[in-house]
């Protein structure tokens, strides 16, 4: 009877020892994640860095950064700069946000960090990212922190495919072409926002074109004895997100 309890008990020993994990992979497994809980010193401080995208809007050829905009979807990637780090993919990643651990981003492989970015122009989001190794020893602790942009709109001439500055001359019996190009909105089709022209201070009808943004400011003719200013405004609004405005004014002195 004794001998057949032997292998039973072996086999349990063996069980409990394959199930109940070592302090040490416990201790691994909460650092991967929710971040380190101990402090350790990175031993490659300098082998990531942090990179960040939006999908805010930016007009076709614009080739500056997509700003973080109010609601726009946020990417964050640990980019290996190292070329001893051949292969990151077996890296663990833990992300933290503002503070918060970004549980559901952190993890074996777990190198991009997606997040909607909430809040309002000017407010910052703190990303911190904590690479470990296979051995659990920490490889580097990266910060990064994204600003929320106001978004804007730009007078441009579509002839001469320039930006206005902050005035222009005209004389009288002349067509003036303007586009509306707006910058780190949520949508990203310009479509999906609306444009409202005055012009000093009147409320102008669209009329001769089907896309809100483009406008013809026709002068009449007649003569003047002296130059005189006019204000042209451009006010646009998502229509995704009623509380993304802009606004834009350019000055024009109609000369005889």
């Amino acid at each position: 009877m004794k001998k057949a309890l032997i292998p039973i008990l072996l086999l349990l020993a063996i069980a409990v020892f394959v199930v109940i994990p070592s302090q040490r992979d416990s201790k691994a497994i909460e650092n991967i994640t929710a971040g380190l809980t101990d402090e350790q010193t990175p031993i490659r401080p300098n082998s990531f860095l942090l990179d960040w995208s939006s999908n805010a809007y930016v007009p076709p050829g614009y080739l500056g950064k997509a700003l973080a905009a109010r609601n726009s979807l946020i990417r964050v990637v640990a980019v290996p700069i190292d070329p001893s780090i051949k292969e990151p993919e077996k890296l663990s990643y833990a992300w933290r946000i503002n503070g918060k651990k970004a549980l559901a981003d952190s993890g074996l492989g777990r190198a991009v960090l997606k997040f909607k970015a909430t809040g309002w122009p000017g407010e910052t989001f703190k990303i911190k990212c904590q690479i470990y190794d296979s051995a659990d020893k920490l490889l580097t602790d990266k910060t990064i922190t994204i600003t929320l942009a106001n978004p804007q709109i730009l007078l441009y001439d579509p002839l001469g495919n320039y930006a206005f500055k902050n005035s222009i001359t005209a004389k009288t019996d002349q067509k003036l072409r303007f586009l509306a190009v707006p910058f780190f909105f949520r949508s990203n089709d310009p479509a999906d926002i609306d444009y409202v022209w005055q012009f000093n201070g009147q409320k102008l009808d669209n009329l001769e074109n089907k896309e809100l943004n483009r406008f013809i400011l026709s002068i009449p003719p007649g003569e003047i004895s002296e130059p005189f200013t006019r204000q042209l405004n451009i006010s646009v609004t998502d229509r995704n997100d009623r509380l993304q405005q802009a606004t834009a004014n350019l000055q024009i002195e109609i000369q005889p």
